[in-house]
């Protein structure tokens, strides 16, 4: 059992139900059974990184914060995050999914951040998540892309234009070395 702190017999006290014990100077003992709950401390969600995404791709983002544990569910906008994954108890990464069908995605959509325990403690983070309209967003280490038509061939011809660049530096650098 996870622990919450110690009682004043310095006994780790575990979290969940728990009774109450008395016993008088003539030793007869009276239990009082589960008047209280012992609950963990709450989490707490200090940051969202990247606090961008796409409308199109899931996002993958990192929540610190205090107090989170294994088994978290993380929501973003009310929908559940893929493949969360408890780092340390400051710590977690997770996949942002795209908004549901039909979420309006002329504008940007700035959504809270939560976080569930298991123990059904939470932390919300509000408007930390901004799903952007644009085709593409990148930041920090992650990227999520969701690219149409114009953006595709936009890309493609960039690449070729790069790939061309380097093969004629590269000639140009084996005609200099032949004459040589």
């Amino acid at each position: 059992a996870a622990s919450v702190g110690r009682n004043d017999g310095g006994t780790t006290v575990a979290i969940g139900p728990a009774d109450v014990v008395v016993t008088n100077a003539d030793g007869t003992v009276a239990v009082m059974p589960s008047p209280f709950y012992f609950q963990a401390e709450a989490p707490t969600l200090s940051g969202v990184s990247p606090r961008r995404g796409s409308f199109k791709a899931a996002t993958r983002v990192t929540l610190t914060g205090t107090h989170l544990r294994a088994n978290a569910t993380v929501l973003v906008g009310g929908r559940a995050c893929l493949e969360v994954e408890v780092l340390t108890g400051e710590t977690v990464r997770a996949y942002v999914p795209p908004p549901p069908e039909g979420t309006p995605t002329g504008a940007d959509w700035v959504t809270d951040v939560q976080l569930l325990n298991y123990d059904m403690t939470s932390a919300t983070l509000g408007d930390a998540f901004t799903y952007v309209a644009a085709t593409a967003t990148a930041e920090g280490d992650d990227l999520a892309v969701g690219v149409s038509g114009g953006s595709l061939a936009l890309f493609v011809v960039g690449a070729l234009m790069l790939v061309g660049g380097l093969l004629a530096v590269l000639a140009v650098f084996l005609v200099r070395r032949r004459r040589r």
